[in-house]
């Protein structure tokens, strides 16, 4: 395993113990736990799906769940 690989499992560790979730993650996370798209929840915020695809991505580490449907069922 690299070390790069070792330090990313590091902070993804990290992350889920001491991170909350900001506001627009939380927001992310209810428009997600009513079964919106990365597209449908970027036009009702007003970003780009790339930038909802990050947050998600936040949200699965932080929380620790390895999937959007596990987001819903953490709400």
């Amino acid at each position: 395993m690299s070390m790069a690989t070792d330090e990313g499992k590091i902070l993804s560790k990290t992350l889920r113990r001491t991170a909350p979730l900001t506001t627009r993650e939380q927001q992310v996370a209810a428009l997600l736990s009513r079964g919106l798209s990365n597209k449908a929840i970027a036009r009702l915020l007003d970003v780009t799906e790339g930038t909802v695809k990050l947050h998600v991505h936040h949200i699965l580490l932080k929380l620790g769940v390895p999937s959007r449907r596990a987001i819903t069922q953490t709400q």
